[in-house]
C-alpha cells in the first residue's frame, strides 16, 4: 500500500511505525442508552479536527467540540542591527499557535451518559453534552506517546487508566489528581464491564522476548499476569484488542505469516487463530468487537484493489466456532498503511447496530458522498447500511442520512 506523510512515533509494541499528522482514535462510541454516537472527524484541507454527535432517534448531527490547527507564524522582523555588516540579515524566529501532536484526539462516552471524555496528547477534556454544565480541561504536565490514542483509553468511573512509555496512569476526571506506576513494559490497557487489562510486550535486551496479558488493579495499578505468549507465537499484533462481554474470551489483531488473523483466547491459553482472509492479498484487519453472545467477532478491514491504488473498506461478520465469514462492503477509497487505524468500528449497547467511521480518512483519498458514519443493522439479514454523510469543514454543506 502506499504510504502517508507520517510524523509521530507509535509505541514499539504495537508493531506500527507512525502515524499521520492528524490521526485520532477514530473509533466511535455509542452512549450508554445507546441513543446518540460520538465519533472523531478530521478535515486535513481546513487543518482541523472535530468531535461529531449523532442523535439516532433525531437523525440530527451536531458538532460538540472544533480544534483547529493553527498555521505557522513568522514573527515581524526586526530592524536592522547598525552594527553588523551592509546585507546582513537577521534571520526571523519562529512561534507556533499549535503543534501539529494537538490535532490528536481520542473520544468516548462517560458512563453517567451525560459527558464525553477527548484525550489529547497533552489534555484531557470532559464535555458534557445536552447537560447545562461546564467542561473540564485537565492539562497534562507531559505530552503522551501519540500511540496512546490509537485506542480509548479506559474510564471506570472518576478516574481515566493510560500509558505513558513504561508508566501506568490513573487520573481523577474531577480534580487531575494523578496516581502513576513502574510497569516495566510498554502496554496496551483495555477495559470491560468494569475491569481492567493490559498486554504487553516483554523485552529481552533490545529483543521482543514474550507477550504478557493481564489484569489491572483500578486501585493499586498492580499488574496480575495471566497470560504469557513467545514472541514467535503472536504474529505481528497490532495494537488492537477486544474482550467478549462476559470476560470469557478475548481477541488480539495480529497478522501471521503476512495474513491477517485474531488471536483468540480463552482462559489462560490461545484457544484458536481465526484467519480474516488467507494468504498474501492485500488485506488488512482493524480493531474487532464481540457480538453480545460471544459467537460472533466483527473485524474492520481495508482490502487493497488490483491496481493498489485504492481499498476497500469494510466490516467481516466472523463466527468464532463455526460457520463462514461474511462481508460487508462499505465504501472504497485510497488507503495507506495506516487505514485501518483511521477507519475503526463499535457496537451498540444492544447490539443491534455496529457504526463504523469514514470520517477520518484524508480528503484526497476520499469522495466527498463516502466521508461518513456508516450504521449497519446487524438484525436486518440483508444487514441493511445507513450512510450518514458528514460535511466538510472547508466546503460547508449540511448533513443528511441515506439509507
Amino acid at each position: 500500500m502506499k504510504r502517508s506523510k507520517m510524523q509521530d512515533s507509535l509505541l514499539a509494541l504495537l508493531g506500527l511505525a507512525a502515524v499521520a499528522v492528524y490521526v485520532l482514535a477514530c473509533r466511535p462510541s455509542f452512549s450508554p442508552d445507546g441513543a446518540r454516537i460520538v465519533f472523531p472527524s478530521i478535515d486535513t484541507d481546513a487543518k482541523q479536527a472535530a468531535i461529531l454527535c449523532y442523535d439516532l432517534k433525531e437523525k440530527t448531527l451536531e458538532t460538540v467540540y472544533r480544534h483547529i490547527r493553527v498555521p505557522q507564524i513568522r514573527e515581524p522582523e526586526t530592524p536592522a542591527d547598525p552594527k553588523k555588516p551592509a546585507g546582513a540579515k537577521s534571520e526571523p524566529s519562529l512561534f507556533y499557535g499549535s503543534s501539529s501532536e494537538q490535532s490528536l484526539h481520542s473520544v468516548q462516552w462517560h458512563a453517567d451518559g451525560r459527558r464525553v471524555v477527548i484525550n489529547a496528547l497533552s489534555y484531557i477534556m470532559v464535555l458534557p453534552v445536552g447537560a447545562a454544565a461546564p467542561a473540564r480541561m485537565l492539562q497534562l504536565e507531559h505530552a503522551l506517546d501519540a500511540g496512546v490514542l490509537m485506542n480509548p483509553q479506559p474510564v471506570l468511573g472518576r478516574y481515566q487508566y493510560l500509558t505513558n512509555k513504561k508508566l501506568i496512569l490513573r487520573v481523577d476526571l474531577d480534580t487531575g489528581a494523578i496516581l502513576s506506576k513502574e510497569a516495566g513494559a510498554e502496554s496496551v490497557l483495555f477495559g470491560q464491564d468494569g475491569r481492567l487489562f493490559y498486554y504487553s510486550n516483554v523485552e529481552a535486551g533490545d529483543k521482543p522476548d514474550h507477550m504478557e496479558i493481564g489484569s489491572l488493579d483500578p486501585e493499586t495499578l498492580a499488574m496480575a499476569p495471566q497470560i504469557r505468549l513467545g514472541a514467535e507465537e503472536c504474529g505481528e499484533i497490532s495494537g488492537f484488542a477486544a474482550m467478549a462481554r462476559d470476560g470469557s474470551r478475548l481477541a488480539l489483531t495480529t497478522r501471521i505469516k503476512d495474513s491477517p488473523a485474531m488471536l483468540l483466547f480463552r482462559g489462560q491459553k490461545v484457544e484458536k487463530i481465526l484467519a480474516v482472509a488467507e494468504g498474501r492479498n492485500g488485506v488488512n484487519a482493524g480493531n474487532a468487537e464481540w457480538a453480545l453472545d460471544g459467537k460472533t467477532l466483527f473485524v474492520a478491514y481495508t482490502r487493497e484493489f488490483p491496481d493498489k491504488d485504492s481499498c476497500q473498506y469494510g466490516v467481516m461478520e466472523m463466527p468464532v466456532d463455526r460457520g463462514s465469514p461474511r462481508d460487508i462492503p462499505l465504501f472504497s477509497g485510497g488507503c495507506s498503511d495506516d487505514s485501518v487505524i483511521l477507519f475503526q468500528i463499535a457496537l451498540s449497547p444492544n447490539g443491534r447496530t455496529l457504526a463504523a467511521n469514514g470520517a477520518c480518512l484524508e480528503a484526497k483519498d476520499l469522495k466527498g458522498e463516502h466521508r461518513a458514519l456508516y450504521l449497519i443493522d446487524l438484525a436486518d439479514p440483508a444487514r441493511r447500511v445507513i450512510q450518514v454523510p458528514v460535511p466538510s469543514a472547508s466546503a460547508g454543506g449540511t448533513a443528511g442520512v441515506k439509507r
